[in-house]
């Protein structure tokens, strides 16, 4: 039988109230029994056998009155501590799949799609658990369409691009007159060719498929002034005095084709592909990039690389 997360919270309730009635009933039991074998070691003696009957239920009464409050006290201050803490337990075992999901939520926002959450359980945490696997496995299946459609894309257009820049490049150098709309076709072939060179460097980059020449750089010789090292990193920065970028754009700066409002141009601005290509070639050295900027100040981007070879 499943049990919804609305039954298993009445049953652990049902428990507590079950465990706190219990011991109630059997410490009052307890307690009364050693309280009545305190009064008569305590209080029974000449002067309250002498009493008469209705002062000796005054003792009585006045007696057990007063150890009962301080018993009550101690009693339900036991009791809260007592339920606070199973209801602390009871609820940090309930909400412990929530938990678990929330923390790869927030690994799929910042773009980790190999994520999932072991199901351990048939009720709604189950469900909402089990959607979740399934979305992040089509999201990782949309992913890879993706990557083989833009790999296949850039494949079959580098050629035919190609050919048509080199013959608009081989009819303006054999002297011919060249009309203005053969130039702005010529330019639009060139600019069409390098988004396709970029497209196809980045695909490569999030196959992991980048071709790396690594070699030993001393770069404390090459940028003394722009180089300062820890224990494990080589940190560059390139700063410029610009218009800086607005902090809305930052944290999608290093996302394809993102161009920040002064740059969507199409004829002033790039693809947008640049710093996402720059992202992955710094990755596949084993290294990351940091960017800072104060509007109307200027950026800061900083790139870490190990010492020593990933």
């Amino acid at each position: 039988m499943t049990l919804t997360v609305r039954q298993k919270i009445f049953i652990c309730m049902g428990l507590l109230v079950l465990i706190l009635g219990g011991s109630h009933a059997v410490t009052n039991l307890v307690y009364m029994e050693s309280l009545f074998d305190q009064f008569r070691n305590e209080e029974i003696g000449a002067a309250f056998l002498n009493a008469p009957p209705e002062e000796q239920i005054e003792i009585l009464k006045t007696y057990v009155v007063g150890k009962m409050e301080l018993f009550w006290l101690g009693k339900w201050g036991f009791f809260i501590a007592t339920g606070l803490f199973f209801s602390l337990w009871i609820s940090g075992v309930l909400t412990l799949p929530l938990r678990k999901l929330v923390a790869a939520i927030e690994r799929v926002a910042k773009g980790d799609l190999e994520v999932s959450v072991p199901v351990q359980s048939k009720d709604e945490y189950g469900k909402v658990i089990q959607t979740f696997n399934d979305m992040t496995l089509r999201l990782r299946e949309a992913e890879d369409a993706r990557r083989r459609l833009v790999a296949d894309v850039t494949h079959e257009l580098r050629t035919p691009l190609s050919i048509m820049q080199l013959k608009l490049e081989n009819y303006q150098q054999a002297g011919h007159p060249v009309p203005p709309e053969m130039l702005r076709i010529h330019d639009e072939v060139i600019r069409l060719s390098l988004l396709v060179e970029d497209l196809h460097v980045l695909s490569l980059a999030e196959a992991g498929r980048l071709t790396l020449d690594c070699k030993p750089l001393d770069l404390t010789a090459h940028l003394e002034r722009i180089v300062e090292q820890n224990a494990l990193f080589a940190r560059v920065s390139v700063i410029d005095t610009g218009i800086g970028i607005p902090e809305e754009d930052l944290l999608h700066l290093f996302d394809r084709f993102y161009r920040v409002e002064e740059a969507r141009s199409r004829h002033s601005g790039g693809t947008g592909l640049g710093l996402s290509i720059a992202h992955h070639f710094v990755r596949a050295h084993g290294g990351f990039i940091h960017v800072s900027s104060q509007p109307d100040e200027g950026t800061i981007f900083t790139v870490y690389l190990p010492l020593s070879n990933p």
